[in-house]
């Protein structure tokens, strides 16, 4: 699952390869449509 309190910091500090790396990881992880919505 996301660390959406990681990911919020990474947007704030636009950390680019750092929420990219998040995010692919996320989709790569292949969620189901109920955890993609928490």
């Amino acid at each position: 699952m996301i660390d959406l309190n990681e990911l919020t910091r990474a947007v704030g500090e636009l950390d680019e390869e750092k929420v990219t790396e998040m995010l692919t990881e996320f989709v790569n992880s292949k969620p189901t449509e109920e955890e993609a919505q928490k």
